[in-house]
């Protein structure tokens, strides 16, 4: 019997402050990221007369998407010479005669966490922006009117209308991704296997 041992062990491990300083950075940078792609794009949304569905559809369209799919797609995106991304890099670099390095993505430590968050933003966006779009229907359009006939522009509007009444949603949006951000396993797991021996 030793108790709590194993417990002192761990946050006395210097892996234990590695892990929680890379997760709370990983989680800081995935939550607001995410909060600050959403949010315009939801305003943007709740103001279109036509096709409103649609891009609901194909921004929510890759949340439904199986985990270990979009974690194969996005390690092949990440290749280092055959991905999409440094294919296109390679282009322009080669077009405007730059003489950068490609990044690695998966296989520098330096890149690695930031281009998962990167397929997590995207993959997760659309929760997001639904959740968003939800608290700006919620908005009655009385108090736009009023601020339109006092002549406040549309910044006017958004910061002190729009902002103040959806800080529940906001604040619920925040919430629920950083329990997302911290609890994130699959994704890694999916995107590193086989990354570490993947020249292409």
């Amino acid at each position: 019997w030793i108790g709590l041992e194993n417990y002192q062990r761990m946050i006395d491990s210097t892996d234990m402050a590695i892990a929680v300083k890379k997760s709370v950075f990983y989680a800081l940078f995935v939550v607001i990221t995410r909060l600050i792609i959403a949010l315009p794009l939801a305003v943007i949304m709740h103001n279109l007369t036509w096709g409103k569905n649609l891009y609901r559809f194909i921004y929510f369209l890759p949340l439904v998407t199986s985990v270990v799919a979009v974690g194969i797609i996005w390690r092949i995106l990440y290749l280092p010479r055959l991905g999409l991304f440094n294919v296109i890099l390679a282009g322009i670099r080669d077009f405007f005669g730059f003489g950068f390095p490609l990044p690695r993505y998966l296989l520098d430590p330096n890149t690695a966490l930031i281009s998962v968050g990167v397929m997590d933003i995207w993959r997760s966006l659309g929760f997001q922006i639904v959740i968003l779009l939800a608290g700006l229907g919620g908005i009655p359009n009385v108090y736009y009117e009023a601020a339109q006939i006092d002549g406040a522009g549309r910044l006017q509007r958004f910061r002190h209308i729009t902002l103040p009444l959806l800080q529940p949603v906001i604040l619920f949006a925040l919430v629920t991704s950083i329990a997302g951000a911290v609890q994130v396993f699959t994704e890694i797991f999916v995107i590193f296997q086989g990354s570490s021996t993947s020249s292409g």
